[in-house]
């Protein structure tokens, strides 16, 4: 089920990570609440959306409605107005 590894180094095995630092890939930090049962945990982490990219997207997307409302506004103004 579980397919990533961790290598430890020092001839030691590698070891699976955990579900928390699979959270912390997606970008949770450690204050994010995990489901008790292990593989809820890694099921979570794999179905996750993760918080940099939707901020990233939200932060993008406020500024292009702006750009788009702004552009609308201008364009109500001229409205009547002749071409040269």
């Amino acid at each position: 089920m579980y397919t990533e590894f961790v290598h430890q180094g020092g001839g030691r095995n590698p070891r699976f990570l955990t579900p928390r630092e699979c959270m912390r890939l997606m970008g949770f930090d450690d204050t994010f609440a995990l489901a008790e049962a292990e593989g809820d945990a890694y099921a979570h982490a794999g179905s996750a959306v993760c918080p940099p990219v939707i901020t990233f997207l939200g932060k993008a997307l406020v500024e292009w409605l702006e750009n788009v409302v702004s552009h609308e506004k201008g364009f109500e103004e001229r409205k009547g107005e002749t071409l040269p």
